[in-house]
């Protein structure tokens, strides 16, 4: 498994986020960001020398900028994207020691460390497992950026990590990293549908199995479960799990990550289970399946429909992001995908889907409803 979902599915974005907050990077902090990289894509004892060498003369050619370059160093070794070579003892160290060196003016900085401290202390990477800690980081992250922070301790609220168990707030917090645009839709969605199944008997050991497995997504344990105790609650029917399944199999990267082995063709039968059950998540994967699936190839008129149904069916049940794409089409800025569905562009309707996805939460959605309001009734 080379990359895991809390930390590394958002650093990225975190990581441009903070950089955008700073202006004026030193050429030294330049070399000590390029040479992390290589080694969080290799990290090879070569890589780490170099790293290394790069950080100590950095540190020699720019001391003003230490702070950052120890978060840098963190990144690496806690975020390397080959999960066996994380190093969770220098990854604590550095971003401790870039804590104690980040002024209280930058931030944006200090709560990044900050998140990543909690993440350690919430899944008990190098220190002991500290629910209430790994909280009060989370609640430091929040304060600059809410987003990312919402995700995580949606997480402790919504299994009941060191707090109790509370879905609505964990929902609250979910709803919060939506709106800032971030992909938390499939648990979004596996919420509610656990929520409006909770009295059904039948579907107890389902919410169980799928709950159980989310969980050691989170927290990163019980890895080798993940991928039966998904298939389980699929096979009794749980809409969520399927979905799951079918996104993880046609994703090479989640099928490491997860221990998921499917094809794309089993990734669609899989969600085609979901959609069957209206769950707007599901109609919207076996969608993006579909569209996956025949992108590049020619004439496959038929295989567009079916994926243009599935986008227009999710968004009619909610879906915001089905909401934005089916907005998106109508709107002719991608000529070629109205030819191959054999639509003609309506801006009038492209206003209407931009403004329903607009209302549900979803950032962009907002922005385009703005350029087409002209079109509107």
């Amino acid at each position: 498994m080379k990359r895991f979902l809390v930390s590394a599915a958002m650093l990225l974005f975190a990581m441009c986020w903070v950089m955008a907050q700073n202006e004026g990077f030193s050429k030294a902090t330049v070399k000590v960001a390029k040479a992390v990289q290589k080694y969080k894509d290799k990290p090879e004892a070569k890589n780490e020398e170099k790293m290394q060498q790069v950080f100590q003369k950095s540190l020699t050619e720019d001391p003003s900028q230490a702070h950052y370059m120890w978060r840098c160093l963190g990144e690496a070794y806690y975020h390397t994207n080959i999960k066996d070579a994380r190093k969770f003892d220098k990854g604590y160290e550095c971003y401790t020691k870039a804590l104690e060196l980040t002024p209280e003016s930058l931030g944006a900085e200090r709560a990044l460390c900050c998140y990543n401290l909690g993440l350690m202390h919430m899944k008990g990477h190098h220190v002991k497992q500290d629910f209430a800690k790994a909280l009060e980081l989370f609640s430091i992250y929040a304060e600059s950026n809410p987003s990312l922070a919402a995700i995580a301790m949606a997480s402790i609220y919504r299994y009941g990590l060191g707090v109790e168990k509370d879905e609505d707030k964990a929902y609250e917090f979910y709803l919060i990293a939506m709106r800032d645009g971030k992909d938390v839709f499939a648990d979004t969605y596996s919420m509610a549908y656990n929520l409006t199944h909770q009295d059904t008997p039948e579907a107890e050991e389902a919410n169980s199995l799928y709950d159980e497995a989310m969980k050691s997504i989170v927290l990163e344990t019980k890895i080798e479960t993940i991928a039966s105790n998904l298939k389980k609650a699929a096979d009794l029917g749980h809409a969520p799990a399927q979905t799951a399944l079918a996104e993880y199999m046609q994703n090479y990267t989640y099928s490491l990550m997860f221990g998921v082995k499917g094809t794309i063709e089993e990734a669609e039968l899989m969600a085609q289970k979901a959609a069957s059950q209206d769950y707007p998540h599901g109609v919207y994967m076996l969608g993006r399946i579909i569209e996956i699936s025949t992108f590049g190839k020619f004439m496959q008129w038929d295989r567009a429909k079916k994926y243009w149904e599935c986008y227009k069916k999710a968004a009619e049940l909610g879906h915001p992001v089905s909401q934005y794409v089916v907005g998106y089409i109508y709107s002719g800025e991608n000529p070629n995908i109205l030819s191959l569905i054999k639509e003609k562009a309506n801006k009038t309707l492209a206003y209407e889907w931009f403004e329903k996805s607009a209302q549900a939460g979803w950032p962009n959605a907002k922005k385009k409803a703005e350029v087409y309001k002209s079109h509107a009734k």
